[in-house]
């Protein structure tokens, strides 16, 4: 089916709802770990559980939400995974995760379907991202 793992880990975040609860988590996460050493207090222990909380609890949160628990990705992959997560993250909240899309859909042709993949355009993103038009 999938080519590689990471290509099977790109596919379980193609929803783009799901990538941009992802994308906060990791901004907000990431806010939480400087804090963390920045002000090296007993607040340190208060930034760390939220940084774990937004940076990876959020994203398991989102993944039970979004697909219903049925995609997860194994721990032992965490490392090869940062980079690509990292990746998609940054290119969904600069708004250019598009071109990343349309690759990986050339290249596997069935996550069009496997998704329903639509066109919107960016006036029916926020409706979009709320659930009212994927019944559509």
């Amino acid at each position: 089916m999938f080519k590689t793992y990471n290509d099977w880990f790109y596919f379980i975040h193609i929803d783009p709802a799901q990538r941009i609860v992802h994308a906060f988590g990791m901004f907000a996460g990431s806010y939480f770990f400087i804090m963390l050493f920045l002000e090296w207090s007993f607040k340190s222990i208060v930034y760390y559980l939220l940084g774990v909380f937004f940076f990876y609890v959020l994203g398991i949160i989102s993944h039970l939400i979004y697909d219903k628990g049925t995609a997860k990705s194994d721990p032992k992959y965490f490392i090869p995974t940062f980079i690509p997560v990292i990746k998609f993250n940054i290119l969904t909240s600069l708004g250019i995760y598009d071109n990343s899309l349309r690759r990986f859909c050339d290249k596997y042709p069935f996550t069009v379907k496997a998704y329903d993949l639509v066109e919107i355009n960016g006036f029916s993103l926020i409706p979009f991202l709320l659930g009212k038009m994927r019944d559509k």
